[in-house]
């Protein structure tokens, strides 16, 4: 295996890592977000945790939708990796820049943001669960 091929394969593997991680954190989303909207129709606790758990659900939807977008960015990358393979060019890599930067720079902002909004619902879940615990030590 020649040094570029070796190039190439490390590149593939790690938006492959990513993209993996991506469908990781998808999955966590939609599964806290199934599970916070049968709470939020089944709990009878105070207003204010429902709304905690509300805040995290509609944090995890809005994350999910970043992830689905982030993936489809990185579709257009390894079509864009495709195109600068096929390009009878001297310089693949300035061409596979220069035909990406859309898909490479919406990858990036689509990945922040999901990351962040999951963040969010993170720290919403937290509070309810520590609102909860504080809620339930109170009533004892």
């Amino acid at each position: 295996m020649d040094l570029k091929e070796r190039a190439l394969n490390l590149v593939l593997d790690g938006l492959d890592n990513l993209v993996a991680a991506a469908k990781l954190e998808f999955a966590i989303s939609t599964g806290a977000v199934a599970l916070f909207l049968h709470l939020l129709l089944e709990a009878r606790i105070a207003t204010w945790l429902l709304i905690l758990i509300a805040c995290s659900a509609v944090c995890f939807t809005l994350s999910s939708v970043q992830c689905i977008y982030g993936l489809l960015e990185a579709s257009n990358m390894k079509i864009g990796i495709a195109r600068a393979l096929a390009a009878d060019v001297e310089r693949r890599g300035d061409f596979f820049l220069k035909e990406s930067s859309d898909a490479i720079e919406g990858f990036k902002r689509r990945m922040g943001r999901m990351d962040r909004v999951f963040s969010l619902g993170m720290a919403f879940a937290a509070a309810f669960v520590i609102g909860l615990l504080v809620a339930r030590l109170k009533a004892n």
